[in-house]
């Protein structure tokens, strides 16, 4: 399978969300094949991001649906927005499953980062046949404590921000309510699930680290195995190539299609 040069044919899909008329922007692209993998982004970025879309394209070169989308969350002004919460993302990855399951046989919920943990949140679907963790938080107490002491501000009495992010064009804010939803996610209690797990590791991650990842495939119930990207910093446009055919190669070794 070579390199994906340039997006190749995606549908792109306003599903209503919200009583205000609101929505979620989602991508899809077709393929013959009644699987589809379903992709969670992180709680930083959005759907539309270069190496999402790579990645969806090398799925689909290789026959299977893919579909991305961007989480909806609160504008707080030009181009800032406030950071999606686990339970946020949840939420509308439920929508998103329940809107195409009919149409597909077969699902595999792959997420990154924050993703993941909405991922495995969303696994006991009955149309969920495994589960991709792209270097996904593995433990939510202890990563929250160490990125609000990494961000490093504290709350004024005015306002909870706690920092911010910039991807690509776009600010995203932290506040005091993402963190305190993400602690209540026990991540090893989901990890326990019995449905097939790929874990993929970033050799030279500084964000979620490989030792972190290992120890979520430790604690993990099989069947489960564990990719580790050599010399790959994060998940990025270079490396979301070899990610999207390591994805397809374990679908197919392991009948999940």
């Amino acid at each position: 399978m070579g390199v994906v040069l340039s997006s190749m044919a995606s549908e792109h899909l306003a599903i209503p969300y919200g009583r205000g008329g609101g929505h979620i922007d989602a991508w899809l692209h077709p393929a013959v094949s009644r699987t589809l993998v379903l992709l969670l982004h992180g709680h930083n970025t959005t759907g539309d991001r270069p190496r999402f879309v790579t990645l969806a394209d090398t799925i689909q070169q290789a026959g299977f649906a893919c579909l991305r989308f961007s989480v909806y969350r609160k504008k707080l002004g030009e181009n800032e927005y406030e950071v999606s919460t686990v339970s946020e993302e949840v939420r509308q990855a439920h929508v998103i499953l329940e809107h195409f399951a009919p149409e597909y046989d077969a699902i595999i919920v792959a997420g990154h980062s924050q993703g993941g943990i909405a991922a495995l949140a969303i696994a006991e679907h009955l149309k969920v046949r495994g589960i991709v963790q792209i270097m996904a938080v593995a433990d939510t107490n202890d990563n929250a404590k160490g990125k609000l002491e990494k961000i490093g501000a504290q709350l004024d009495g005015k306002t909870d921000r706690l920092g911010s992010m910039q991807d690509g064009t776009s600010t995203f804010v932290y506040t005091k309510a993402f963190f305190d939803d993400l602690v209540i996610w026990d991540v090893p209690r989901m990890l326990q699930s019995t449905k097939p797990k790929l874990f993929i590791a970033g050799e030279q991650d500084e964000s979620i680290t490989q030792p972190e990842v290992e120890h979520a495939y430790a604690t993990a119930q099989p069947p489960k195995e564990l990719l580790i990207v050599n010399d790959a910093h994060r998940f990025s446009l270079s490396t979301a190539v070899h990610i999207g055919e390591s994805i397809v190669a374990w679908i197919t070794s392991n009948n999940l299609c």
